[in-house]
């Protein structure tokens, strides 16, 4: 039991959040033993049990500098991957902690603070370098390029999408209404309602009933994708679901539909997604849809800029994690393994024997080394 537990953060610097209390654990409902007419390996037990896990010793040190810009799942993920690789991560956020959305909007009814906390500890103890609390300008983003080896954008979908009708500006994005309720700022009426009823909107809901709303009514455009412990405690505190609904207008009465009916609403908050926010790129990084445009490696069409999570495909936790260590694998073996190269516009063009990476190195001091 031990050594699986002490495997688990081989794999992820957050086991004991995502797989002990946020993930829907899809691996339980494929798991093998159901050939066999067995439950399956409680993921979550496994999950919990990591608080107790032994953090593995990292490779020697390689002297190689990796920028992470973004603090969530997904840049922690690639930090810890490249750590234990012996590469050096340094991690730049706005927030002013670690964690991302797990910290700052995630319920405290799905994940205990000192569970999150306990494992965040961790990671600071390990990656010492981390610069919090500061936007990047395009400048000080093309100068953290030039100063280290990659750069990471890991900065996942913090610009909220709002529904394009009148009185939109009456509504509240469920982004911002999660950051206050964790916050102990938020407020609402006794009726709410909630556009997008997806899993995000059923955390919206719970909070919503939390803070004191009676009469909590979720709509949407489709069946809901909303599923697992979020739809579940959202239908336990009376939320009530509504599809299709088409909004019309928000109103100082509430939410009006193409319909003509009015669901009344001292509040409305929309949860329809959220997206990157990238001003800080450099223009001859690709983006598709807004978000960073990424081959099967997570590389950009910059070769020496990688994007991982949200900030390339909105997804689960386990899948902005599952990135990061893709991306880490991709990073190190360009790094790592031996390689052909040949000089280009002052600079070396490395392609990886092992996987085929592309990737561009800029000289430093007049020289540079490869084999």
């Amino acid at each position: 039991m031990k050594n699986a537990v002490d495997l688990a953060l081989t794999y992820s610097p957050l086991p004991a959040a995502v797989c002990g209390y946020l993930c829907p654990n899809l691996c339980m409902d494929h798991c093998t033993r159901h050939t066999f007419r067995l439950p399956p390996v409680d993921t979550t037990v496994l999950g919990k049990a990591s608080l107790q896990a032994q953090a593995p010793e990292p490779a020697p040190a390689t002297g190689h500098k990796i920028a992470i810009i973004g603090g969530g799942a997904a840049g922690l993920s690639i930090a810890w991957q490249l750590w234990m690789k012996g590469h050096e991560p340094i991690i730049y956020d706005m927030a002013k902690s670690l964690g991302g959305k797990i910290a700052s909007l995630i319920p405290r009814s799905r994940i205990p603070d000192e569970v999150l906390a306990h494992e965040l500890r961790r990671v600071s103890e390990n990656i010492k370098q981390v610069h919090l609390n500061h936007r990047l300008t395009k400048n000080e983003f093309n100068v953290i390029k030039k100063r280290h080896d990659f750069v990471v954008i890991a900065t996942g979908a913090q610009k909220p999408r709002m529904i394009p009708v009148p009185g939109n500006k009456r509504a509240i994005a469920a982004l911002n209404f999660l950051r206050q309720s964790k916050e102990n700022k938020a407020k609402v009426g006794k009726e709410v309602v909630i556009i997008g009823a997806g899993n995000v909107g059923c955390d919206v809901a719970t909070e919503a009933a939390r803070l004191g709303a009676k009469n909590i009514t979720l709509i949407d455009i489709q069946e809901p994708a909303s599923y697992g412990k979020e739809r579940q405690q959202a239908e336990a505190v009376g939320a009530n679901v509504l599809w299709p609904r088409f909004t019309k207008a928000i109103t100082a009465k509430g939410v009006e539909l193409t319909s003509g009916e009015v669901l009344p609403a001292d509040t409305v908050i929309v949860s329809i997604g959220d997206q990157p926010d990238l001003d800080f790129l450099s223009s001859e990084i690709a983006t598709v849809g807004g978000s960073v445009a990424v081959d099967e490696n997570c590389q950009s069409s910059d070769p020496k800029v990688f994007a991982v999570g949200d900030a390339v495909k909105l997804g689960l936790l386990t899948e902005a994690i599952g990135m990061g260590r893709k991306a880490a694998t991709a990073i190190d073996a360009v790094l790592k393994a031996n390689v052909k190269s040949f000089m280009k516009k002052g600079g070396f063009i490395l392609k990886c024997k092992k996987c085929e990476i592309l990737s561009w190195l800029e000289l430093r001091k007049g020289s540079a080394q490869a084999s």
